[in-house]
């Protein structure tokens, strides 16, 4: 017989003893045939350790190999197992045990079937466990072997089999024998035996409530388990230990027992009859040991057990010891019951199961129940006491109710009178809320009149005594009157005579409350004014309305109106006038009844409070024309609000409420008076805190008197400017919704009404509009849309035309603009700008007025809001076009140099009217591309043609600026047509012989036609004449002038930007423009710094190449001189120059691509290109700090820049210092730049490391002097945001965070191929400045590790990144933090282990390994087994003959053995799951030829190495090879670690010149850092080195 502990028992056990499934004493299973892997798994489940049984089972659940569980005798063994494991204490074993066990079923399905009468019993069990998680396993793991609705038919099938394996548990099991308490506490062996025995109970009423609602129609297999499980079960009831378990200390079991009794009486009460004496006799002893948890079903039981058998009632009540009254009024003293568990409801269930001369036989009994009652409601908690009084008064009721004794009634009642006294009077205060306790009260009136009745007696005699209540408590007061005011109230319904009722019940409580209404003290006065104003409502339309009007006339004739003079708080008083005259509205009195009352508060000196008061309560439509006008209350409202008017500076509620009172106070024609005064005091710089109370009283009038706006609004203009205001006004924003809809409710009807009040407001809205816009006082687009809009709602009614600027404002606002941007824009993005300069006739302005330009901008945006909304005109046409070009310059430079106008607002403008424009010529009805540009250029049939037309004319009539910025604009125009109208070869041949006229007419004109074509990629015969006559001016020795740039500028524009493979000019003629061009820009151009020309001549060099690609000659070199020309010129931060650098840039790309063919040119590459790149490398660098670093020609050129630097030579790149390179880290806040910025660092970086790693292992014998540069430790350092903020702030935050992970990255790369002594002496540095934790800190904000669900990283790389593969900048963050960490788990293992170790919270360290283990360990794991295996092929590890290592992934386990002659020494490193977090474990497998406490140093200095010095695998496998063989070939070891090599790789080098024993410089500092004292460790002698 074997332990599932492991161990066999020491005992001779008694074969013959009787055990269940369960029992820690069973027979060892036959494993002779199972797989040697699967063997030790087994072994593993028969530890006793809880950690090695999870870990056993979570192998076998993930075991790859499923064909050995059809092995035979594996599944013999797992029924041996299984019901064990199922019970174990600890959650996760038996959770684990039905994983698996699911796991089976689905692998196995119908081959389990053998097994499955061994296995039923413990599966149905887990249904009950008390832990969800493992009930929820037990379900779903069956579930895999069979469907739900087939389960009726397993437990018929194995009822038999299941019901005896349960009675033989419950029969012969104990504490002791399910669990050895030899290795588990006794509080896990009770809990362990508590849960077990209360799933047997749960199981037995399962399958009998299985069996009595199945509906298989075999029913004699159901007789058959009826007969088997009722035998079995006699003769569980006729054991002892049953019934020892009924009145036993472990409450789960008494809970399920107790139910299970239930059941079973219910199912067959014959059955149990034999029983029920022997528990009978059990009940007191029951009731005098139940706790919490079991009270509630014994209880229960006890009323299914008197209700089934009513006899034994008698025998309970009556028991010669402890008779049943007593047992009941013990069990409400011991408060067992927990909250809302339903105990009460049970216990009176019960009590009404006797007698009540069985359970009250005298008033002794009540006193004694009565007091146990209210004890436990005294001691009960607030919130529950109120269970306790409501099964309190229900017992009353039964008693009183149900006994025939007379004295017990009175008791009852005399009981209940004090207790009603005493909570009227406040000395009784119940334990639970006072609503709660009255409801229990109302309760038990309906139940019994008596009850009821004597509340009332109670009631009359408050009215009586407490007439004044000066002394009395308010609280208390309070709570008594409103007591009686609900029992008033709830006779308003009852069948009894009217005049008898309401003389009796509700007249008393009425006049109490009036006297009470007169009261001095205020508080009690207001208490009743409260109660008179919610009868008086309440008794509007009732069988006491009469009644309640005689009573209340003369309170309103007599009291009320002297009371309303005399009280200081007064609006209660008049809510109860407010109800009295609604109450009396149909009467025929109401006339005097009024007046009176109005003459009673309007005595001198007048009351202005209550005069002003008044209206409030008063503005009620349903009293129009019910109570009469007061000629003295009207002159006084008259005067007061004319007053108020006229003042301005007022509340409008009053005067809202005064007119709302209408035809109650005041007559309309005073209203109408308002009004007119109200009007005449608009104005629009009103200021905001006044607008809304004029609004509001403004639309009050107009709605009350119904009048048009046109009169009203001839008087005051100004309110026409209302409408707009509403609707686009900030000011007007915080108006409220609804009164702001009310006010254009009101503009909308006046239009449907009168014509000439639309043509009146649009006239003043114009022209408000236009001087607003250009003031910047209001938002041009949302006006514009407010003005499409009402036009849109009233077509042909209004002219969009009246809202347009006119042209000498355009003029106005476009000629500066022009002149600034004529030398503030990029050759590259507007050619024809270029003419600007050579115009001596233009005026150029550097500087342009910022309020200028924000009126071209806003007067723009508000014509494009038309233009998108109707046909445009062709007098707005012109002025947009070029507006959009001023705007597009503007976006395209990058720089907000305008406050007013924003890039992006300037961008979206462009965007919308690019779209505008496309949209335009889609409405353009032809038949091909060549009848659209002919349409649009030569013969102008639509709008849009006209227009363009317009511009022709504008470019050709003069040579200023507007002709200019009009050619740029039909540039635009013919490029944003090119993608919509693509032209074939032909149509664009005869496009061009159509507009050879105007190409002739005007250069800037050409020019504009040309580059607006470019998109097409196009050559013609007219084209190609400008080119050949514009090359001919160029191909003689020049001299710079307007002349020779007007003709590049032309050149550029007619050469095709295609590959053409036609050259450009006559093969004879390219050399010599070539020769002329380079020879004028190296020499004149270069000297006279004439930007714009060589800005020119690149451009054309680059569509030239294809021309002169074969060419030889001294050009090339002059061109590759003039390309480190522009890129030296490139800090001068202006837009040509940005210009030049693009076109240099774009011409070396291109010059790289055609280099193989030409000589010259890979000539000129080699010996331009270092310089090339380090000049492209310090303008990569300085892009940051560009104020045109945002422009589109600076974007170009950096994509060109991060192009060359790829093909960067490690040589250039070492030039830069980390001074210049480290800054840019934390500036570029672009992707692209930052990761080209990385890959400079790394590059940097991996050399430097190389180097040192070198120098330190051929040339230095000292130790490594390294350390990271200063520039890298400021990012780390400087990095102070808290991690908290993180998530919250990221959008703001990301570029700084994410330059603080990427100098990590840096940090870590470092590490990469160098020797562990350098990398420990970065390792200390970086922990002796404390950098890591707050990294850590970071990590687990961003990874939410603190959080019980992290976040899930199973889709962000580890081992790699690239943040441009994500959109977000979370996603960016997380994808970082989760390689960082891996990097920190790789090179700081240590750190980081003794980070997390710090920290105290369990739940937090669980979540952070479960995090790693899932996540981060299986890539380190393979990553290490990998490193192993390469280091061990490769000549890095010194292997020799005698040295093996082998490796198991499955076990993650390295073997290291050392051969000495044909005996080893094994050492074993096994790999955690958790790894690095947990610990590598160092194990000695096998020792030889090495004492005890050597072979302990070496397994020590080997795991040093992993855990406290940041090693690899590899670094503690290299320590341990050159200790052993070092130790064999006689290198003495140091006398104190007893190992040959340090951790630091050293050899013992200090000996004692007394013992002449070796040590270890470190271990040496340490022994004398300890010991203070410089002895030796040995021989105690004075140290002396030698």
């Amino acid at each position: 017989m074997q332990s599932l502990s492991g161990s066999f028992s020491s005992l001779q056990m008694d074969t013959g003893m009787n055990t269940s499934m369960v029992s820690t004493i069973f027979e060892p299973p036959d494993l002779t045939t199972i797989d040697a892997d699967c063997l030790v798994v087994i072994k593993s489940l028969q530890k006793r350790d809880i950690t090695t049984k999870c870990r056993a089972l979570q192998d076998l659940i993930q075991w790859k190999k499923c064909d050995q569980f059809e092995n035979e005798q594996f599944l013999d063994a797992w029924a041996v197992f299984f019901p064990r494991l199922a019970i174990e204490t600890d959650r996760r074993v038996r959770q684990y045990a039905f994983t698996f066990t699911g796991l089976l079923s689905s692998s196995l399905q119908k081959r389990l079937a053998p097994w499955l009468k061994s296995y039923i019993t413990p599966w149905l069990m887990g249904f009950f466990d008390f832990d969800k998680s493992v009930s929820s396993a037990a379900r779903d793991s069956l579930r895999k072997l069979l469907p739900e609705d087939k389960w009726s038919h397993v437990w018929i099938k194995f009822g038999n089999v299941l019901v005896d394996n349960i009675v033989d548990i419950l029969m012969y099991e104990t504490i002791d024998s399910i669990s050895d308490l030899r290795f588990i506490s006794n509080e896990d062996a009770e809990a362990k035996y508590e849960r077990t025995f209360a799933c047997c109970f749960s199981t037995l009423s399962f399958l009998l409530n299985q069996s009595s609602t199945n509906n298989i129609e075999e029913d004699s297999k159901i007789q058959s388990f009826h007969k088997h499980y009722f035998e079995a079960v006699s003769v569980l009831l006729e054991s002892k230990q049953l019934w020892e378990l009924l009145s036993s200390s472990h409450g789960t079991i008494k809970l399920r027992l107790f139910q299970y009794l239930q059941t079973l009486i219910h199912f067959d009460k014959d059955f149990f009859f034999p029983f029920k004496d022997k528990f009978t006799n059990l009940v007191p002893r029951m009731l005098s040991r139940c706790e919490s948890i079991s009270c509630v079903s014994l209880v229960g039981m006890l009323s299914s057990l008197l209700a089934i058998y009513p006899s034994s009632s008698t025998t309970l009540a009556n028991h010669p010891k402890r008779p049943m009254r007593k047992c009941l009024q013990n069990l409400l003293r011991k408060r067992v019951a927990l909250p809302n568990s339903g105990f009460y409801p049970a216990f009176m269930n019960l009590m009404t199961q006797f007698s009540t001369e069985d359970l009250v036989p005298s008033t002794d009994d009540l006193s004694e129940f009565s007091n146990a009652f209210l004890e436990v409601a005294r001691q009960e908690q607030r919130v529950f006491a109120t269970e306790v009084y409501s099964c309190y008064f229900d017992f009353l009721s039964f008693v009183y109710n149900n006994s025939s004794d007379s004295r017990i009634k009175d008791t009852v009642l005399e009981s209940l009178k004090s207790m009603f006294i005493s909570y009227f009077e406040g000395t009784m205060t119940p334990q639970c809320p006072i609503l709660e306790f009255d409801k229990c009260l109302q309760n038990i009136f309906r139940k019994n009149d008596s009850f009821s009745n004597l509340w009332n007696e109670v009631l009359y005699s408050f009215y009586e005594t407490h007439f004044v209540p000066d002394s009395a408590s308010f609280e208390v007061f309070s709570r008594s009157v409103t007591l009686a005011v609900q029992t008033a109230l709830s006779f308003k319904s009852n069948d009894r005579p009217y005049d008898v009722e309401y003389e009796r019940k509700v007249r008393p409580c009425l006049q109490f409350l009036m006297r009470l209404s007169a009261n001095e003290n205020e508080q009690f006065a207001g208490l009743a004014v409260t109660h008179l104003t919610k009868l008086c409502h309440v008794f509007e339309k009732t069988k006491f309305t009469r009644f309640v009007q005689e009573d209340f006339s003369q309170y309103l004739l007599n009291f009320l109106p002297s009371i309303i003079l005399t009280q200081s708080s007064k609006s209660t008083y008049f809510n109860l006038l407010h109800e009295i005259v609604y109450l009396f509205r149909e009467s025929e009195n109401i006339g005097n009844l009024w007046i009176s009352v109005v003459d009673q508060l309007m005595i001198e000196p007048l009351n202005t409070e209550i005069l002003t008061s008044l209206p409030s309560s008063f503005a009620d439509s349903r009293l129009r024309g019910k109570i009469p006008l007061v000629h003295s209350l009207v002159s006084y409202y008259d005067e007061t609000v004319s007053d108020l008017i006229k003042q301005q500076d007022y509340s409008s509620s009053l005067i809202k409420l005064i007119i709302d009172a209408k035809d109650v106070l005041i007559p309309g024609k005073l209203v109408e008076k308002f009004l007119s005064l109200t009007s005449n005091n608009f104005d629009v710089d009103m200021p905001q805190s006044h607008l809304e109370d004029y609004l509001s009283l403004l639309c009050c009038e107009f709605h009350s008197l119904g009048h048009n706006l046109t009169d009203v609004f001839a008087e005051n203009e100004s309110l026409y400017l209302l409408y707009p205001l509403l609707q686009i006004d900030t000011k007007f924003s915080a108006v409220d919704d609804n009164l702001r809809n009310s006010v254009m409710e009101l503009f909308n009807t006046e239009f449907g009404k009168n014509s000439g009040f639309m043509d009146s407001l649009c006239v003043i809205v114009a022209d408000w509009s236009h001087k607003s816009i250009l003031e910047g006082k209001q938002d041009a687009q949302k006006l514009a849309e407010m003005i499409v809009r009402l036009e849109k709602s009233h077509k042909d009614k209004i002219s969009l035309s009246l809202f347009w600027y006119s042209k000498e404002f355009w003029f106005s606002v476009l000629v500066p603009t022009e002149q600034f941007f004529a030398k503030n824009h990029f050759v590259d993005q507007v050619p024809c700008l270029g003419f600007a300069e050579l115009n001596d006739n233009t005026q150029i302005n550097e500087v342009v007025d910022s309020h200028t330009f924000a009126q071209l901008f806003f007067a723009s945006l508000y014509s494009l809001v038309f233009c998108e909304h109707d046909e445009i005109s062709i007098n707005l046409f012109p002025y947009l076009s070029m507006s959009y070009v001023a705007f597009s310059i503007y976006v395209q430079n990058g720089i907000e140099i305008f406050p007013d106008v924003t890039v992006g607002s300037a961008n979206d403008f462009c965007q919308r009217c690019e779209n505008l424009f496309k949209r335009l010529f889609s409405k353009i009805v032809v038949d091909n591309s060549l009848s659209f540009y002919s349409s649009i250029l030569l013969q102008p049939e639509s709008n849009v043609g006209f227009a363009i037309h317009e511009l022709i004319k504008i470019a050709v009539s003069s040579s200023d600026l507007m002709s200019i910025f009009s050619a740029q604009a039909i540039m635009n125009l013919l490029k944003l047509a090119s993608s919509m109208f693509p032209l074939s070869f032909d149509e664009y041949d005869a496009l061009c012989n159509n507009l050879d006229g105007f190409l002739s007419k005007s250069n800037i004109l050409a020019v504009a036609l040309l580059e607006g074509f470019k998109p097409h990629e196009l050559d013609s015969g007219i084209v190609e004449k400008i080119r050949f006559r514009s090359a001919s001016q160029l191909s003689y020795k020049l001299v710079s002038s307007p002349s020779v740039t007007s003709a590049l500028m032309m050149l550029n524009a007619a050469t095709p930007s295609g590959g053409n493979s036609k050259p450009l000019l006559p093969i004879t003629r390219c050399p010599l423009l070539l020769t002329s061009l380079t020879e004028w820009a190296t020499g004149d151009v270069v000297k006279s710094l004439d930007l714009l020309s060589l800005s020119l001549l690149l451009r054309f060099l680059h569509g030239f190449l294809s021309s002169v690609q074969k060419f030889t000659g001294p050009y090339w070199d002059r061109i590759f001189e003039l390309i480190k020309f522009t890129l030296k010129l490139s800090p001068v931060d202006i837009p040509i120059v940005k210009s030049m650098e693009f076109y240099a840039l774009r011409l070396y790309h291109a010059l790289t691509k055609i280099s193989e063919g030409n000589d010259d040119i890979q000539d000129g590459l080699l010996e331009h290109d270092d310089d090339i790149h380090y000049l492209g490398l310090k303008s990569f660098l300085s892009y940051h700090e560009s104020n045109l670093k945002s422009s589109v020609t600076a974007g170009l050129c950096n994509t060109y820049l991060i192009r060359m630097l790829g093909k960067c030579s490690e040589k250039t790149i070492a030039k830069i210092p980390y001074q210049e390179l480290y800054p840019n880290l934390l500036d570029f806040s672009d992707l692209q730049n930052e990761d080209m910025c990385m890959k400079l660092l790394y590059s940097k970086i991996t050399n430097e490391v190389k180097d040192l790693t070198v120098y330190y292992l051929v040339e230095s014998t000292s130790e490594p002097d390294v350390s990271f540069a200063p520039e890298l430790l400021s990012i780390l350092i400087d990095y102070t945001e808290n991690p908290l903020s993180l998530i919250s702030e990221l959008d703001s935050m990301e570029t700084a965070l994410r330059s603080y992970l990427l100098a990590w990255d840096l940090v870590f790369h470092h590490f990469e191929e160098t020797t562990y002594q350098i990398k420990l002496t970065l390792t200390e540095q970086l922990l002796s400045m404390d950098l890591v934790r707050p990294l850590l800190a970071i990590i687990v904000e961003v990874l939410q590790l603190s959080y019980d669900r992290p976040v899930d990283v199973s889709n962000y790389p580890k081992i790699s990144y690239n943040l441009m593969d994500y959109a977000s900048p979370l996603d960016r963050t997380r994808c970082l933090c989760t390689y960082i960490y891996y990097q920190c788990l790789r090179h700081l293992s240590s750190a980081v282990r003794g980070y997390w170790s710090e920290i105290k919270n369990r739940a937090f360290t669980y979540t952070v390994e479960s995090f790693t283990e899932s996540n981060v360990s299986p890539v380190l794991i393979s990553a290490s087994l990998d490193d192993v295996e390469n280091a061990i092929s490769s000549s890095t590890f010194e292997t020799s003959g005698d040295t093996v290592v082998k490796l198991n992934r499955n076990t993650k386990e390295i073997s290291f053995i050392y051969h000495v002659d044909e005996h080893k020494l094994e050492m074993a490193i096994r790999i955690p799951l958790a790894y690095p977090l947990h610990q590598v474990q160092v194990e000695g497998i096998e020792r030889v030829g090495v004492n005890e406490r050597q072979w302990r140093a070496w397994i020590l200095a080997s795991q040093s190495i992993l855990t406290s010095q940041n090693g690899s695998i590899i670094d503690a496998l290299q320590l341990l090879k050159r200790n052993i063989s070092m130790h064999f070939e006689g290198v003495e070891e140091c006398a104190i670690c007893y190992s040959v090599l340090s951790v630091e790789r050293t050899l013992p080098n200090k000996r004692c010149s007394t013992c002449r024993h070796k040590f270890h410089a470190s271990c040496l500092y340490k022994w004398f850092k300890s010991s203070n004292a410089s002895r030796c460790p040995l021989c105690r002698s004075s140290f002396t080195f030698v």
